[in-house]
């Protein structure tokens, strides 16, 4: 039998303890969930690193990593549970209609802190944001703005903006990279539909490598971590 006690009697941790302790935490977190789970709740995908390992795939994975989960669930809706909060995720197209037509469900709740990560608001950014008389109104423009006609509207300018480009090619052009040229095409078309004329992407071909570099990490912004914190500089490039 291995002693905790050193030739002084002192506290010495053996391999056995420091071994059985991690070992205690995690079943003591099988046994217990970390976050309160309703019966009508999809069931519960326990991370294989308790209590951050869903946050940690989605950092290395970015939303690639909820395909490695519906991997290990095959559930038509499942629960990943995050520290203190949880997400759900559903992976049947029917479920996926019936929930968006749900009016009791509302992502208002959950869009101060996704446009303070997204964004990297200041304090006296969020402070505009809480008065009831800029939210009502921007939170309506928005979905507005973005639904029915007005994203048919949206899409046309978009569609026509490349159709212009493609016309407009002649006999000598040469397309070093194929992805490039189309990423650039249609980031610009997309974009000219949102801000017209004074598009400041096409008045600054730079912004186009700054969003790419901003949307391949808005996963972890979004999720609020450390990463916010280090890469402001490029974040602010694309902001700014």
């Amino acid at each position: 039998m291995l002693s905790v006690l050193g030739p002084d009697d002192g506290f010495v941790p053996s391999v056995a303890l420091l071994t059985a302790i991690p070992v205690m935490l995690y079943l003591a977190y099988l046994i217990r969930s970390p976050v309160t789970m309703d019966m009508n709740e999809p069931p519960l995908l326990r991370p294989t690193v308790p209590f951050i390992g869903h946050i940690i795939g989605i950092l290395q994975h970015s939303w690639q990593y909820l395909d490695l989960a519906y991997a290990k669930s095959k559930a038509p809706m499942f629960t990943l549970p995050m520290l203190g909060g949880k997400m759900y995720v559903i992976t049947e197209p029917e479920l996926a209609q019936a929930a968006l037509r749900n009016r009791s469900l509302s992502f208002d709740p959950f869009l101060r802190d996704l446009i303070k990560g997204m964004a990297g608001a200041s304090a006296q950014t969020m402070k505009a944001w809480d008065d009831p008389a800029f939210y009502g109104p921007w939170v309506k423009s928005i979905y507005g703005g973005m639904a029915g006609q007005s994203l048919l509207g949206l899409n046309i300018s978009a569609v026509g903006g490349i159709a212009t480009a493609l016309n407009e090619i002649g006999d000598d052009v040469e397309v070093a990279d194929l992805y490039m040229w189309n990423r650039e095409l249609f980031t610009l078309a997309s974009t000219d539909s949102l801000y017209g004329s004074k598009n400041p992407l096409r008045a600054d071909k730079k912004l186009i490598e700054a969003y790419w570099d901003y949307e391949a990490d808005v996963n972890k912004l979004m999720l609020g971590s450390a990463y916010t914190q280090t890469n402001k500089s490029n974040m602010r490039l694309y902001l700014d």
